[in-house]
This record gives C-alpha cells, structure tokens and sequence, in this order.
C-alpha cells in the first residue's frame, strides 16, 4: 500500500534526493543497498544532469566555481610534448599537432580549438558527470576529426530500462545508462542519440563499439559506469537558495518602490495634488481607483489612514537580515565544499586571514592537480588518435614509441609568488629542490628553462657583435650586458 505525504504525491525514497522532484519530508530511512545504476536509474540521472546544468548557467557562484577550477587546470598550457627516443620525430610531430591536427580535430570547426576543448573537458567533468568522444573522420573520409556527444545523449533509448540487449550488434551483452558491457564488466560499447533526418535528438539511437569512441568520466563506485555532476550533493541546497533570492529581490524591490508613508485621515493624497497618478487598481467595490504619488527617483509616496493626525513616515528598509545572509553562506560553503574549491575565491575573500589563504591556496593546488590527471586521459587519448592517423596516412613514419605523449600543465596558484620564491632559494640552497620542480611550478619543463637561456646567451652575443661593428671604435662583450643585467636584478624579497 503506497504511502502519501501531506501534500497528496506518493512517498518515494531516492538515494540522490536531488531527483527527488516532490520533496518528501518524512521520518523514515530505508536501507538503499544495490547496485548503483538501481539506486539512480536513468530518469534521476537525466534529472541530476538537467538540473545541474540548469544551475551552472544560472547560479553565479557555482558557475564561477567552476570556470574558475577549469582556468587553473587549463590555462594556456597542454601543449603536446613527446616523450620518446627520437626527438626530431618527436619535433616534427609536435608542430603537425599544433598546427595541422589540433585547429581542424573538432566536427564543429576551428571555434573549438585545443585549449577551447580541453577547458571544456574540465567543465563537463563537474556539471555533467562526463562526456563522450567519438574519433571518426572528415567529408574527406581520411582527415581525423572528433565528435563530441554531450553526457545527456548517453542513452538507453525508447527502452529506459537497464538489463540485457535482444537485438542489434551487441545482443547478450548488458546495457546500462547508455554504456553496453559483457557479463564480465568489460565496457565494449555505447549507445547514444542521434539526430533523425531532420535534425531532431528524440528517440533514435546508435550502438558504437569502444574501438571508434571513449567514455570519459570520474568514477566514484566501484559499480558505476556514469559519471555523476559535482553538485549533485548540493542540488536541492542551491534550488532552495535560488529561489529564495529571488524572492528576496522580489521584497526588496517592493520595499524601495516605497520612499515615503504619509498617514492623514483620508488615507488617499490631496486632491488638487499635480503629481498624482492614478492605477488600473480598484479601491472599491465602486470602481474608483488607488491614487499614487510620485517624488523625484522614482519612489512612491504610500498613504494610510490615520485617526491620530497628520505625519509622515520613511519605510524602514532591514531585509533579508543577517539570518537569511547566514543560511545563505552556509548553502554556498557546502557547495563549494562538495566542489572541492576554496571558499575565498569566489565568496567574501575579504575576511579570510593569512593563513587561511594558504590553506585555500594549497587546497585549490590539490584540485588543479586532481582536475589535471582527470584531463590528461583525454588529452593523450585525442593526440595518439591523431598521431595514428597521421602515420597510417604515411605523413610521417612510424616509431616504437610514438604514443608516448605529455603535456605542459598550468602554472601552480599563487597568493603570494614573492614568497614561494624565496622558498624555493632557500630549499635549493641546502639541497631539498630542483630546478625542474621550479620549472613545473611555472607551467615549464626543465628543459623549456635551458633553451629560453640559450636564446638569451646567442641574443646577447648577436647584438654585442652588431653594436660593436656599428661603433667602429669600441667593442662591447656578452659579459658586459649579462654583468649589467646581473647588477640591475632586484633582491629577491
């Protein structure tokens, strides 16, 4: 016998309560214990998304949580560098990438260029749970390109329903939100939506074996195959805290429509008064209407009747108060908290002390590093993808080792960079430092650091010859320029 709550909807128990659509209060726990793709099937994850999504275009702070985390991982860094024996291979193929591969890989066009779609990747990570890419090629049938599916379009189809797969390419095998996997566990296909012949997503599907497309998303269960939204212990918090402030504006907009009360005994304005205006409002069961008055800023003069005399009054103006500022901050902290991103850089930074911002500091470090790993699985799976192509259309040779691919990664976030200098110099200087550490803090690599020197030495040789011959009577040396460059350097503080 089904259970109904005070406001007549059935009683039902989810374990995301963010897909809980009519809220149930109730003193009641079940013990949720199954598989995960039970517990949330795919009309709650579709909701999650949906809401998620709905969130992070609306909702300022979220959204600004989340551009910012995706600015930090990304930068302008994840420029492709080879890892293998032959270097010069390694040189020509870094430049294919970058100028061939890397501007022309998306199916949409050049808007989405590498460090557009790498930003990308780490947005949809948080607001949707994942994303899927599909390597496939150009009109051309031979140039490599990628097709990205939005995480929403993965999906069981007409049958919303997990289990065993009766027809089609992957028959016996078990689908489960759109991800197909054998008996075993094994994920050897997806099953996405597609646009019919007039460009409608509806209900058409297509099966695609893992061979041609990768799931990219970050498990949280050992049996899930979906990713789930960062927000998604947050949901209801913020949908509450939206609304909430959009009643507030509400109140506060009629509060200072109001500039001045004036109580007399007709409750109404003069009659020979020049600024009155009369409202669509009937005052009576005769028809006639409320009187206003207007005064300069766009204020309104309310009257009231009064059996006291003749005064005016200005409206006290103390919404929303210090408790709803509270409950408020208390939602923003949780959501931040469940992003994993400090509270100070997107909310009320003014009142957090020194130490507290370095914690915040090191606690966004330890995000951008997560957020980095996560995005370098598809950053290397896109590369080799466009590395084989390359080689398979015999553009360059093949190696032993041509997927070995890395990336640069952004320099590490800094409140105070003058003070991580000096503690880089005093830790070199008994030993516990390296010169690469320093080079990865700055978004380089060791190596980048040599060659930027090596320029400058030639640079400061090239011009000292020019000069020299230029003058005619003295000549000017390399050492002279570095010696002054060396003088003029301020001290390290």
């Amino acid at each position: 016998m089904p259970l109904y709550n005070s406001s007549g909807y059935s009683m039902s128990f989810k374990l995301a309560e963010g897909a809980d659509i009519y809220r149930n209060r109730n003193g009641y726990e079940p013990v949720l214990l199954d598989d995960i793709d039970k517990l949330i099937p795919s009309y709650d994850l579709n909701i999650l998304i949906s809401a998620s999504r709905k969130l992070f275009t609306n909702a300022d702070i979220p959204r600004a949580a989340l551009l910012q985390k995706a600015d930090f991982s990304v930068g302008c860094a994840w420029e492709p560098t080879f890892m293998g024996k032959d270097k010069e291979w390694g040189n020509d193929m870094t430049q294919y990438l970058k100028e061939v591969f890397y501007p022309s890989m998306d199916t949409r066009g050049e808007a989405f260029d590498w460090h557009t779609t790498v930003n990308i990747y780490s947005i949809c990570y948080d607001r949707n749970g994942g994303f899927l890419a599909i390597k496939t090629t150009g009109e051309d049938k031979e140039q490599p390109k990628v097709l990205y599916i939005p995480i929403w379009r993965l999906n069981n189809g007409p049958d919303q329903n997990n289990g065993k797969i009766q027809n089609g390419r992957f028959r016996g095998k078990i689908i489960k939100n759109g991800v197909i996997h054998n008996v075993r566990g094994k994920v050897v296909g997806y099953r996405y939506l597609v646009p019919d012949k007039d460009g409608v997503i509806s209900t058409k599907t297509l099966d695609i074996s893992t061979q041609f497309a990768c799931h990219f998303y970050n498990p949280e269960h050992f049996d899930s195959y979906r990713g789930y939204p960062s927000l998604i212990s947050s949901l209801n918090g913020l949908k509450d805290a939206k609304q909430s402030h959009e009643w507030e504006l509400i109140a506060q907009k009629a509060v200072s429509a109001i500039s001045i009360m004036e109580w007399n005994q007709s409750g109404m304005a003069e009659e020979d008064d020049t600024a009155n205006r009369l409202l669509d409002i009937p005052n009576n069961s005769e028809g006639l209407k409320l009187v206003e008055t207007e005064i300069d800023g766009g204020g309104i003069v309310r009257h009231f009747h009064s059996d006291s005399g003749d005064r005016m009054d200005q409206l006290k103006h103390d919404r929303p108060g210090d408790m709803w500022e509270s409950l408020q901050d208390r939602i923003v902290r949780g959501t931040l908290t469940a992003l994993g991103w400090p509270y100070s850089f997107v909310w009320k930074n003014e009142v957090r002390n020194g130490t507290a911002q370095r914690q915040d500091q090191l606690m966004a470090r330890a995000s951008v590093a997560k957020r980095t790993k996560q995005i370098e699985k598809p950053a290397r799976y896109i590369t080799n993808f466009g590395v084989s192509k390359a080689i398979e259309a015999k553009v360059f040779p093949e190696t032993d080792d041509w997927y070995k691919w890395s990336f640069t990664k952004p320099p590490k976030i800094s409140i105070d960079p003058s003070r991580d200098t000096q503690s880089f110099i005093d830790e070199w200087t008994i030993g516990t430092a390296s010169h690469t550490e320093r080079a990865e803090e700055k978004g380089m690599t060791i190596e980048d650091i040599y060659r930027l020197n090596a320029r400058e030495a030639l640079l400061r040789k090239r011009i000292a010859k020019e000069e020299s011959e230029r003058d005619g009577e003295f000549e000017v040396d390399e050492s002279d320029i570095s010696q002054n460059m060396n003088q003029s350097a301020p001290p390290v503080s």
